[in-house]
C-alpha cells in the first residue's frame, strides 16, 4: 500500500494561504493527520504541529480556513476550531471542523402561529 503525501494549508488574517512546512512556514510540519468525511462532506480533522507554541500564530486563530491536499488533490476543507498547546513537547494539537458545520452557525427562532 502506498501512502500519499498530505499537505495542509491555512489562511492567515490577511487572506493569504500558507502551506505548512514550506515557504515562510518551513520547519513547521504536521503529523498524525486524521481527516474524516461523511455523506455531508468534510467533517473533522486533527493533526499535531511541531513549532513554538508560545508564539502567536495568526493562521491558527479560531475559524481560520484550512485545506488538506492528498496526493496533490484537494480532499478536505474546513476551519480550525481549537489549537491547544503542549509547551513541554513544543506541540500544538489542531482540531478543525468541515464546512458542513457552518450550517449550524446560523441560529433561527421557531415561530408557531395558532389561530382558531
Amino acid at each position: 500500500m502506498t501512502v500519499k503525501a498530505c499537505h495542509i494549508s491555512v489562511q492567515d488574517v490577511d487572506g493569504r494561504w500558507h502551506q505548512l512546512g514550506a515557504g515562510a512556514l518551513r520547519g513547521v510540519w504536521p503529523e498524525s493527520i486524521e481527516l474524516v468525511s461523511d455523506e455531508g462532506g468534510p467533517k473533522t480533522a486533527t493533526f499535531e504541529l511541531h513549532r513554538e507554541p508560545e508564539v502567536a500564530w495568526p493562521d491558527l486563530g479560531a475559524y481560520a480556513p484550512m485545506e488538506a491536499h492528498v496526493g496533490g488533490r484537494l480532499r478536505w476543507t474546513g476551519r480550525i476550531i481549537d489549537a491547544p498547546t503542549r509547551s513541554a513537547e513544543r506541540v500544538i494539537s489542531v482540531q478543525a471542523e468541515g464546512w458542513q458545520a457552518h450550517l449550524d452557525d446560523d441560529l433561527y427562532e421557531r415561530i408557531y402561529v395558532h389561530t382558531r
